[in-house]
């Protein structure tokens, strides 16, 4: 699954979003950019991967999200919300979303907390 439905078709102008400016994140320069989420969940809504709807069968909105771009055009940081509720984690609320790209293509150990006891497949 993509990190975002909006890429590609003619909503190019929503996966841009809104240009806020150079900044640095984790010591490496970025391009900050912010979505709108109405656009996002309008994008999403429209999307035909099967992940994504999945995924917005019972969210209820969006929150408008931070979008950090290295210089050669890589996401390396993600920041936002959704409402709503997700079966296959049982919950019903707000979930906050941060994604930080620390590597490409390289081995990658994930530790869940104990708390994650049931795997998720999207």
């Amino acid at each position: 699954m993509e990190l975002s439905p909006l890429r590609g078709g003619d909503r190019d102008d929503v996966a841009r979003g809104t240009f806020v400016g150079d900044e640095m994140l984790g010591g490496q320069a970025v391009a900050h950019w912010v979505t709108d989420g109405d656009d996002f969940m309008a994008a999403a809504a429209a999307s035909d991967d099967p992940s994504v709807q999945l995924f917005m069968e019972n969210i209820t909105a969006a929150s408008d999200a931070d979008l950090y771009v290295s210089p050669d055009g890589h996401p390396v940081g993600y920041r936002g919300s959704f409402e709503g509720s997700f079966a296959p984690l049982a919950f019903d609320g707000t979930l906050g979303v941060a994604i930080d790209v620390t590597g490409i293509n390289g081995d990658t150990v994930v530790d869940l907390p104990s708390a994650c006891d049931l795997p998720i497949s999207l």
